[in-house]
C-alpha cells in the first residue's frame, strides 16, 4: 500500500468533543449524566485468576445534532431537560435525561449495516437493547427505507446515511432525523414450547393427546 491507514486512537466522548459544533446539546447531555465519561473509557482492568486482564468497552452510538433539536423546539441543554421533564440529578439511574441519553446507547459498536441487518431473511424488524433500563429500541425496514420506533410517532426517525459510520476506537456513532425520546415498545407475542422443561415433557407425553402442542403465550 502506498499510503499507509492512520490507526483509530480517540474515544467516542473524543469523537464527541471534536464535532461539538454540530452535537453540542447532545455533547453536553452525556456530560451531564456522566454517560460522557463512560464512553471515554476503552478498556478496562478485570482480574481473572490473579491476573489483570483488559476488557474493552465497546458503544454504539444514536445522537442527535442541535439542528435537529432546533426542529423539535429544543434549542439548548435546559430546553431539552425540560422538555423530558427531568429532575436536577442528572446522574441518578431513575432521572429521565440519564435514561434518555442511555436510550441512544448500545453495547458493543454496530456499524450501520449491522443495525439495518435483521435476524433472519424474512424478518423486517428487530429489537435492540439499549443502555436505558426504560426501553429497547425497534429498527424495521419499510416502505423501502430503514426506520427506528416507526410504530411511535413521537419517537420515529431515520438514520441519516451519510453521517453515520463515524467511527471511534470503541465503537460507532450514527446520526439521527429526530430527537428520538423513549418509545413504548410494541407488544410481543411469546411462544414458550414447555416440553424444552423434562417435567413437563414428561407430564406431555403422558396426558397428552396426539400431536397436541403444549405451549403457553405471554
Amino acid at each position: 500500500l502506498e499510503n499507509t491507514l492512520t490507526p483509530l486512537t480517540e474515544s467516542l466522548y473524543e469523537r464527541f468533543t471534536e464535532h461539538a459544533n454540530i452535537y453540542g446539546i447532545f455533547k453536553q447531555a452525556l456530560d451531564q449524566t456522566g454517560w460522557g465519561e463512560k464512553i471515554n473509557v476503552i478498556y478496562t482492568d478485570i482480574v481473572n485468576n490473579g491476573q489483570v486482564i483488559q476488557e474493552k468497552r465497546n458503544f454504539t452510538i444514536l445522537a442527535v445534532t442541535d439542528a435537529v433539536y432546533r426542529q423539535c423546539g429544543i434549542n439548548s441543554f435546559t430546553d431539552l431537560v425540560q422538555k423530558l421533564e427531568s429532575g436536577s440529578d442528572y446522574t441518578e439511574e431513575t432521572n429521565a435525561l440519564y435514561n434518555y441519553v442511555g436510550y441512544h446507547i448500545i453495547s458493543g459498536a454496530y456499524d450501520l449495516k449491522k443495525m439495518q441487518t435483521f435476524d433472519t431473511n424474512e424478518a423486517t424488524s428487530k429489537l435492540w437493547n439499549t443502555m436505558s433500563d426504560d426501553g429497547v429500541l425497534r429498527v424495521s425496514d419499510y416502505e423501502e427505507r430503514f426506520w427506528l420506533n416507526y410504530n411511535d410517532e413521537n419517537s420515529r426517525c431515520n438514520f441519516v446515511e451519510d453521517a453515520c459510520d463515524l467511527q471511534a476506537k470503541n465503537g460507532y456513532i450514527h446520526q439521527l432525523s429526530g430527537w428520538m425520546p423513549i418509545a413504548e415498545p410494541d407488544p410481543e407475542v411469546v411462544l414458550f414450547d414447555l416440553t424444552n422443561f423434562d417435567v413437563m415433557k414428561e407430564y406431555c407425553e403422558k396426558y397428552g393427546e396426539g400431536d397436541q402442542v403444549f405451549q403457553t403465550v405471554g
